[in-house]
């Protein structure tokens, strides 16, 4: 029988490859990590501005009484923390302030950051929590308009897996900000 190359390997039926294809796809299928589904989420829920993203069906979602939404993974070695909030105050005090009652450390350096064309700065921390888990915090504001700030803070604990933390990283990188 000719040989027929596609690139990848010859068609040849005697080829060895060609036999173990299907059971190297079978195997692949049985050890791929299961399907994660995912909701579309927007907070605040009926007003705007708001933020929309994309959250694991897993994560917990919770709202506090102070108009954070607060997320985390089922292990709880990330999450993220959003809010929108009335403020004129320039964004540096805001982030004072907010490090201040979260009770992290001053903010060691600061970038500048933009949600959906909204500018601001990603601020850099640490926190210990209660429990003594120490965990990494960026918190990005940006101004929304004249009277809104919009934070979100990616929390990951020091010992967090590379798989969890890149899965935090595309929440918080999908963040939208709606204004309408």
């Amino acid at each position: 029988m000719p040989r027929q190359d596609n690139g990848w390997f010859a068609l040849n039926p005697a080829h060895p490859m060609r036999k173990s294809l299907p059971v190297f796809l079978i195997l692949a299928a049985l050890f791929l990590p299961p399907a994660v589904s995912a909701r579309d989420v927007r907070h605040p829920e009926k007003s705007s501005p708001a933020f929309s993203f994309v959250l694991p069906d897993n994560w917990s979602r919770e709202p506090d009484t102070a108009g954070n939404l607060i997320m985390f993974n089922p292990a709880r070695t990330t999450g993220l923390v959003i809010i929108v909030a009335e403020s004129t105050d320039d964004l540096d005090k805001i982030a004072t302030e907010a490090f201040g009652v979260a009770k992290a450390d001053a903010f060691k350096n600061k970038k500048p950051a933009e949600i959906s064309g909204c500018k601001g700065f990603t601020y850099f921390s640490t926190i210990t929590n209660d429990k003594g888990v120490k965990m990494s915090l960026e918190t990005t504001v940006v101004r929304v308009d004249a009277r809104n700030i919009a934070a979100a803070s990616l929390l990951l604990v020091t010992t967090a897996g590379a798989d969890a933390v890149t899965a935090a990283r595309l929440v918080h990188n999908g963040l939208k900000l709606v204004t309408e």
